[in-house]
């Protein structure tokens, strides 16, 4: 699970871009076998340490059922970080979703939309 707590903590500390720009992350051919709970928080408790995602969008794509409930129980847990998260089975969904909340000209009013 190195893969996805790197991945949030690079997406975290990037400063090559804005810390409000949209993201998409496929977590596919990532193994969530081992993920539980306390790791979830683990990684939460490291994003808030690193908030650089703020205003940012981040869109999980996470095509196995395994992958897809851990990830929205991520989602849950992760409620109070200062970024909106969903997650998506297919990147054409994830896209979607990023892409019309351009058009959106009311920012999510929660966390977790």
């Amino acid at each position: 699970m190195a893969d996805f707590k790197n991945s949030i903590l690079e997406l975290s500390e990037n400063t090559e871009f804005a810390s409000n720009v949209d993201s998409l992350v496929d977590v596919s051919q990532m193994e969530f076998n081992d993920v539980d709970t306390s790791f979830l928080k683990e990684v939460i408790a490291m994003e808030k340490q690193n908030p650089g995602r703020q205003g940012a969008r981040v869109a999980y794509i996470a095509d196995s059922n395994l992958n897809y409930g851990m990830l929205r129980m991520y989602e849950g847990l992760a409620d109070n970080i200062a970024k909106t998260s969903k997650v998506f089975r297919t990147v054409s969904e994830g896209e979607a979703w990023i892409m019309g909340s351009k058009s959106n000209k009311n920012p999510p009013q929660s966390n977790n939309t």
